[in-house]
């Protein structure tokens, strides 16, 4: 059984982003766990600091607790049982540390097969991806991240796509993505940015190859190529909803990849004044 865990603070965009992975989760017929990280003051220490007695602490956790139980309930009121369609366990947890250290924690205990959180919009989007917060946690946790921005309220997908830089590693992501994308009967673009104004004859077998072997692996309809210049990314990616909107960009982390050409400031600020998209994000393998 498939499990997602929801990293929330209890803020609104935590809630709004609970609330897609629970349209996800009932196609892909995953369960949620939701998970909050207690933060503490480093400087003073919670078991051997006077002023912060573990009675502090335990009303502190028991008010998150609380506050994690009404989510909880939210969501489940949120379940038509009438439907036919499974139905997610919905289960919470609170730990103390930061949110690297708790996730690390709740999966060495069980297994997690996603990690999703909220955020409060795509200019977010550049800060978070390249910042070393997130490449540490993706690092840590060696888990897919789903950033929900603020804006979605919906979990309905007909378009996702797959920035791909022809990587054999990336073939894992690919199969993981297929999952989703079949659930929802949903089309999956597999998108390459060429780095070059031409591409050789080389450069296009390899692009072809890549993709017999995902439509391959797939077995799946719904896969299609599709490939933009380096210089036209804001433009490619619009033209990619030509025959409707993409409504998830996925790709790998790793270093010096497309990430950096793709999530400058300024490519996401385009992308931010035109729609605001769910971004998953998986660990660079070897």
């Amino acid at each position: 059984m498939k499990t997602i865990l929801v990293a929330t603070d209890l803020a609104i965009p935590s809630e709004n982003a609970a609330r897609y992975t629970l349209g996800l989760a009932k196609k892909i017929k995953a369960d949620i766990l939701l998970c909050n990280a207690i933060k503490v003051d480093r400087q003073s220490d919670l078991f051997f600091q006077p002023r912060m007695p573990i009675q502090n602490y335990l009303a502190q956790k028991n008010a998150i607790d609380l506050q994690l139980g009404f989510l909880a309930n939210k969501l489940r009121a949120d379940i038509d049982t009438t439907v036919r369609s499974y139905i997610p366990i919905i289960s919470f947890t609170s730990r103390t540390g930061s949110i690297t250290e708790v996730l690390r924690e709740v999966q060495e205990e069980q297994k997690i097969d996603m990690v999703v959180m909220g955020m409060y919009g795509a200019p977010e989007i550049s800060k978070l991806l390249l910042g070393s917060k997130t490449a540490a946690m993706l690092e840590k946790i060696n888990l897919p991240l789903l950033l929900v921005p603020f804006s979605m309220f919906s979990s309905q997908l007909n378009h996702v796509a797959f920035a791909s830089e022809l990587c054999e590693h990336e073939m894992s992501a690919i199969a993981f993505l297929l999952e989703i994308v079949r659930a929802y009967s949903a089309t999956l673009s597999i998108v390459h940015i060429i780095k070059d104004d031409h591409v050789d004859n080389q450069q296009q077998n390899q692009v072809e190859d890549f993709f017999n072997r995902v439509s391959a692996m797939a077995n799946y309809s719904k896969v299609n190529l599709k490939q933009i210049e380096n210089t036209e990314i804001d433009a490619g990616l619009k033209q990619l909803g030509k025959h409707g909107a993409i409504e998830m960009l996925a790709m790998v982390h790793h270093r010096d990849s497309i990430l950096k050409r793709i999530f400058t400031i300024g490519h996401a600020q385009k992308m931010a004044s035109n729609s605001s998209i769910p971004l998953l994000v998986f660990p660079a393998t070897e």
